[in-house]
């Protein structure tokens, strides 16, 4: 089958299972099951699935799909269940006592399961009509109702005493979604490409399902290395489109202008949207299920209930209308004092957006935030928009940072090369060491890093060479010579304890077996985005030197453990290096644990990532796991 035609197939079921227990139990001693949920959670697939198990137990099954059309003619849904002609204007108690005696020689000897999609459309005289024969045993009703629907009164005899049974669905947890999409696709999905998928569709299995389409469909979704990858934003697709286009255009005139506003600019606090047309439009769109008002602090922040609408609205905007709402919500964001911490960010991507160029130094503002947040795809729009403005030495760092993020080294070396103006001082010292750190850990050039450092020894003051010592502490003991790193740094001296001064000597005593002193790292402040070692370091770190520490001593549990926490920071950070290396350690140590189906599962996911971004020495780390785990699995020839 087509990968297109299996994908728009069918889904299975995941993550059901105690609910499917609820219809087994509920259809030996129950006359309904009513299915609650929001739009595309899959209320009618899991309906699908209770009626395929009722068949099989040995039940008479038969299915009715309500709607407005079917309602306008008594008994209209049913109709196909019922002999040519019954239904029509005729008396209805006529058409109720011979639709009974139809819907009861269907069942036969047993009670015939019904399921009956949208209940609350059917016409009044079907819900009369099943409602007594479900409460006098001779129809097993199963029914969807979207979750906030009012229960049409038809209904009410069914809640009497323990009648019905009320199944919520909710939205799939992400370990539903992995097992979903892997056997959708057939293989592996990477850990990135899940997240991503996560993110978007929020485990609503339709929105999934398009989602999905549309990546297959643009050829955004690969397999490389028998792993299953995005290569670039999600798309969305027609039918996505169109699903949740009916749904915003039933919000009327008010209300879109404030779905506009929030597409391109959420979150918004409520002051942000003050106008009284606004503030009555949002109690109906929150009404609908369209946004959603949380609490930070003491803001109350107003953001769409879906990442998709979003895709949806600024689809449908002209370039006109989001330039106007844009710049409108700059006057706003400033008539306000734009004084909170994110402002600057905000105004300068509207901006950008909005006119493509904005203020230097709102732009290197803006830079600075946007780096504290690993959002390098930002970072690098505004980089290049603050070094067109002002082509500054910070403008360059903040840009080779973005583009270290993605594996573009070359082009980083290329940024860095020849920066204009004076490079002395702390933006000297940051420039040696981003150097550095792109030769060493980049380029795979450590004898060109150590030259670097040593030439920003002999030009910057005495003062600044704490940070470089400590930096080359840190690539000696990640290039296996501990002895030498911690000798670095006890020539440092204990004054200047940074993190990346604890990492090294952490590293180092880790290679050299000394784990319990390596094992027990400080805690840390959170990362401040001023901080000059965010450039090198990031969140994963002391997770990864706790985890190899463990290794080495013997406690594979917590390092799997700490190894499971520096990969969730790399794949939240989007550092494709870190993910691919950050795959093979937790691989290999998965492989001492004895687990060699985990192992493979990561040392695939470390290939991909490595393969797609040229990162040649991991590659062959994660290719020599899975080599070792396929083995150990018997599988010879994969091996």
């Amino acid at each position: 089958m087509a990968r297109a035609e299996q994908i728009a197939g069918q889904w299975p079921l995941k993550g059901r299972e105690r609910e499917l227990a609820q219809f087994r139990h509920s259809l030996s001693g129950s006359r309904a099951l009513l299915i609650y949920g929001p739009a595309g959670v899959g209320k009618t697939r899991f309906a699908q699935e209770c009626c395929r198990l009722a068949e099989q137990d040995g039940h008479v099954v038969a299915a009715v799909s309500a709607s407005r059309a079917a309602a306008a003619l008594p008994l209209g849904a049913l109709a196909h269940l019922l002999p040519s002609g019954l239904t029509g204007e005729v008396n209805p108690g006529l058409l109720v006592d011979q639709a009974r005696r139809d819907l009861r020689e269907l069942a036969g000897d047993g009670r015939l399961v019904l399921f009956v999609d949208d209940l609350p459309l059917l016409d009044p005289l079907s819900l009369l009509l099943l409602t007594q024969l479900a409460v006098g045993g001779a129809v097993f009703l199963v029914g969807t109702l979207r979750t906030g629907e009012p229960v049409p009164e038809a209904l009410g005899a069914l809640w009497a005493g323990d009648g019905v049974v009320r199944v919520d669905l909710d939205a799939l947890e992400r370990a539903g979604v992995d097992a979903l999409l892997q056997e959708v696709l057939g293989g592996q999905i990477g850990i990135s490409a899940l997240a991503e998928f996560w993110l978007a569709g929020r485990g609503n299995p339709l929105y999934l399902r398009e989602l999905l389409l549309g990546a297959e469909r643009d050829g955004t979704l690969r397999e490389e290395a028998g792993v299953w990858r995005l290569t670039g934003p999600l798309p969305s697709s027609p039918r996505l489109l169109e699903l949740v286009g009916d749904r915003i255009r039933a919000s009327g005139a008010a209300g879109r202008a404030v779905l506009d506003r929030l597409a391109l600019c959420q979150p918004l606090g409520l002051d942000e949207l003050a106008t009284s047309t606004e503030i009555s439009a949002l109690e109906e769109l929150e009404s609908a299920g369209l946004i959603e008002v949380g609490v930070s602090r003491r803001r109350h922040l107003v953001s769409l209930a879906h990442p998709v609408y979003g895709q949806v609205l600024q689809g449908a905007m002209t370039r006109i209308r989001s330039r106007s709402v844009l710049l409108d919500q700059v006057g706003r964001t400033e008539r306000h004092g734009a004084r909170r911490v994110g402002d600057a960010l905000r105004i300068a991507v509207w901006r950008l957006d909005a006119t493509g160029t904005a203020d230097a130094a709102l732009l290197l503002s803006a830079c600075r935030l946007a780096r504290h947040s690993h959002d390098h795809e930002e970072l690098e729009r505004l980089a290049r928009a603050a070094q067109a403005a002002d082509d500054c030495a910070e403008a360059r760092l903040l840009l080779s940072e973005a583009l270290a993020a993605r594996c573009r080294y070359a082009e980083v070396a290329e940024v860095l090369r020849d920066l204009p103006g004076p490079a002395g001082g702390l933006t000297g010292q940051r420039l040696v060491m981003a150097r550095a750190v792109n030769l060493q850990w980049g380029l795979l050039r450590p004898d060109l890093a150590s030259a670097e450092l040593a030439r920003g020894r002999s030009e910057l003051p005495v003062e600044l060479h704490a940070e470089l010592d400590v930096l080359e502490a840190l690539q000696l003991a990640f290039g296996g010579r501990p002895a030498q790193a911690l000798a670095l740094l006890a020539g440092v001296g204990s004054a200047t304890r940074t993190r990346m001064h604890r990492y090294a000597e952490a590293h180092a005593l880790t290679a050299m077996g000394l784990c319990g002193r390596a094992g027990d790292l400080p805690g840390d402040a959170p990362w401040d985005p001023a901080d000059p070692e965010t450039a090198f370091l990031h969140e994963g770190v002391p997770h990864l030197i706790q985890a190899q520490a463990h290794f080495v001593a013997g406690r594979l549990p917590q390092a799997v453990g700490a190894m499971t926490q520096a990969l969730d920071h790399a794949v939240e950070d989007d550092l494709a290096q870190s993910l691919a290396s950050y795959s093979w350690e937790l691989s290999r140590i998965q492989l001492a644990a004895g687990q060699p189906r985990a192992a493979a599962r990561w040392a695939r996911d470390g290939l991909a990532v490595a393969r797609a971004h040229g990162l040649s020495t991991l590659a062959a780390l994660a290719s020599a796991c899975l080599a070792v785990a396929q083995a150990q699995l018997g599988d010879a020839a994969e091996a």
